[in-house]
């Protein structure tokens, strides 16, 4: 039996393993926000869990593009709490990467902006890289943030040169 895949505006085909970054604030330390990074291979494995810290858009995308894993990204699924709607195109330019911005609601996540994407293909990527509460990606990604969060305030003073510095 042939699968079939759907192509999407990336060129290629959209396989049910197909690998999202999912990516949520977890703290900022002075002038640098830290992100809690999830990719995962559609909504079922989990490939890779790592921080990036940035301190703008033009940071995020050179974060993104130095993880092992950039080459082999296919859609971004970014919380709001990371950037803003306005700030969207410029990262995919920047990435040359379909993505997606997320807000939390009750019970999962709201699809707030897109680009690099139709709504059609939004829908398809969704429809392979989702759970129940939303993209998995970016819910394990936002599940992991009260555990960074707690390191930093354990270890945040060791990190930073031996200053005590507040995690917000």
């Amino acid at each position: 039996m042939k699968m079939r895949f759907r192509w999407t505006v990336t060129g290629r085909p959209l396989k049910p393993e197909v690998r999202v970054l999912g990516a949520e604030r977890a703290a900022s330390i002075g002038g640098l926000q830290l992100a809690a990074c999830v990719v995962m291979k559609g909504s079922l494995w989990l490939d890779a869990v790592f921080l990036i810290g940035y301190g703008d858009v033009d940071g995020l995308a050179s974060a993104i593009k130095s993880t092992p894993h950039y080459h082999e990204l296919r859609f971004l699924a970014l919380s709001s709490s990371i950037l803003g709607a306005s700030d969207l195109p410029r990262l995919h330019g920047l990435l040359g990467l379909p993505a997606m911005l997320f807000a939390r609601v009750e019970g999962g996540w709201r699809l707030v902006a897109y680009e690099g994407l139709s709504e059609a293909e939004v829908g398809e990527v969704l429809s392979v890289a989702s759970g129940p509460e939303g993209p998995e990606a970016l819910r394990l990604a936002s599940a992991i943030t009260p555990i960074v969060r707690g390191l930093l305030e354990r270890w945040g003073p060791y990190l930073a040169g031996g200053e005590r510095r507040r995690v917000r």
